[in-house]
């Protein structure tokens, strides 16, 4: 019951991180860690409680679970936050570079390595939809990455993962009407989504004029 409670305010938290983040207030890393708790505590219980899924599903979900939760902790433990600044000298390209190439690395490993059956099973299900829900992963680890590094980037690159994620509820919509059209649970997920989008894209805006 209370991790029921608790999947319908991790989008508000993140929607809170979003806008603590456009504040750039130290405090925001607090609320994206509470989001990112949620869903490897959900995957560890419903393993050791052994829920039916999909062969080879809990090598996916919960390495992908935790790498998110140890980028959000590390941006809590290390973030200093100043002002979001543009990226502009040699030395700020080379640590984006390997700050970002480290954690795709990662992702990668635990994707096309480690959960390999379960990520080609699911491209070969539905190619579109896994192309969807990786996209939305690389861009919203790698913008939680640049929020670390203070690049206003960040937030156009979590413009784009959180865009992913409204384009993920609207789909199941149409694809699976008898399920999501008339769920009021998908349609709460995808009004806070697109309400992220909304101020994710005015914190891009105001810090790029």
């Amino acid at each position: 019951m209370l991790l029921n409670i608790f999947s319908y305010l991790q989008p508000l938290l993140l929607l809170i991180f979003v806008y603590f983040l456009i504040r750039q207030k130290r405090v925001a890393w607090l609320f994206v860690t509470l989001a990112y708790a949620y869903p490897l505590l959900s995957e560890i219980i419903n393993f050791s409680q052994a829920v039916t899924v999909p062969v080879d599903y809990y090598l996916y979900a919960i390495p992908n679970a935790l790498l998110y939760l140890v980028v959000a902790i590390y941006g809590l433990l290390s973030s200093k936050f100043q002002q979001l600044v543009a990226i502009r000298q040699k030395s700020d390209y080379i640590k984006v570079f390997f700050r970002t190439a480290i954690v795709l690395f990662i992702y990668l490993i635990i994707n096309l390595i480690i959960a390999f059956r379960f990520t080609i099973e699911n491209f070969e299900a539905n190619t579109f939809l896994s192309a969807l829900y990786m996209l939305d992963d690389i861009f919203t680890l790698l913008g939680l990455v640049l929020a670390i590094l203070r690049y206003r980037i960040c937030l156009l690159f979590l413009l784009v993962g959180f865009t992913l994620t409204g384009l993920i509820n609207i789909y199941f919509i149409f694809s699976l009407p008898q399920y999501y059209l008339h769920s009021i649970a998908n349609y709460y997920f995808l009004i806070i989504t697109i309400l992220t989008v909304i101020v994710l894209l005015y914190g891009y805006l105001k810090n790029n004029r």
